[in-house]
């Protein structure tokens, strides 16, 4: 509201305060834009104003400052699964808060007027990188039955860095060694050779996010679950697997796991166990060679 001051020397001035409305709505401008670059799961605000050719808003009490102004995503969704926003204008500007995007890649955010069609629509860039490590997720595992043993032959595992969102991590630092470790109480063993008799380092290599195969030996018979663990880029990360057993080698001894007492009552009763094992102590079960035999005692 402008104040115009009319004056002549000798004379008293006059003022007169002049309302000017805003030309006719003619285009949309992001006066609030979203950031250049952001990582997965940031939330972010974007806002979109109602302008004449001139650049003033269109404020209310005037045709388009309560527009309908939509915003929509190109190249995927926001983190509510959608690709569009809508939000009414309030005094020319429509307001879009705590928006978030969770995949990693390049996007544009382009908005429209719902209300008025024949408005120019506008479009902005972002880029939205990984967010910090969060997990290890094991993209090769192993199924079904094997056998145990001390060669490495179970396999090959290898895990994938990702952050929180599943996105793919690179490590930016030196190589990164593995820290393995399995639920079971057996001899294991970690190589990234196949069939290998020793245990190795398994190392995620600079500028990728993936681990090297990795092969298993175990001589515990069971269903274990393999752990991996690291630090990457100075985030510490761990995942899991499991879903294959260890079964028992070949039948190999004779244990007596139930031991009669030292010393007994002529004529008094007493209790024995023999277990069918393999070399490494495990009991030759249900389905395998071995766990029908007939034993003898004498």
């Amino acid at each position: 509201s402008p104040i115009i001051t009319a004056s002549s020397s000798g004379l008293q001035s006059a003022l007169q305060t002049e309302a000017i409305a805003p030309g006719a709505e003619s285009k949309l401008v992001m006066t609030t834009a979203p950031p250049s670059t952001l990582a997965a799961g940031t939330a972010f605000n974007v806002g979109v104003t109602v302008e004449d050719q001139y650049g003033n808003p269109i404020t209310s009490g005037y045709t388009g400052s309560t527009d309908t102004i939509k915003i929509t995503l190109g190249g995927g969704t926001f983190a509510t699964g959608g690709s569009t926003q809508t939000a009414n204008a309030s005094n020319g500007v429509a307001s879009f808060s705590s928006l978030q995007i969770n995949t990693a890649g390049s996007y544009t955010i382009t908005a429209s007027d719902t209300t008025k069609a024949t408005l120019s629509s506008l479009q902005s860039g972002l880029t939205v990188s990984p967010a910090p490590p969060s997990q290890f997720v094991f993209t090769s595992t192993a199924s079904g039955t094997h056998g145990v043993g001390t060669t490495a032959n179970v396999g090959p595992f290898q895990v994938k860095v990702e952050d929180a969102f599943g996105n793919a991590v690179t490590n930016s630092g030196t190589p990164v060694s593995l820290l393995i470790s399995s639920s079971s109480t057996g001899t294991t063993l970690f190589t990234p050779t196949s069939n290998g008799t020793s245990s190795a380092t398994v190392a995620i290599p600079t500028g990728s996010s993936t681990s090297s195969p990795f092969y298993y030996a175990d001589t515990q018979a069971g269903s274990p679950t393999v752990t991996a663990t690291a630090t990457v880029n100075t985030y510490v990360v761990s995942g899991s697997t499991s879903g294959f057993s260890m079964t028992p080698a070949p039948e190999n001894k004779l244990a007596i796991t139930t031991q009669p007492a030292s010393s007994v009552t002529a004529g008094q009763s007493f209790g024995l166990a023999v277990t069918v094992e393999d070399q490494y102590g495990n009991q030759i079960t249900t389905g395998n060679t071995g766990y029908a035999d007939s034993i003898q005692i004498a």
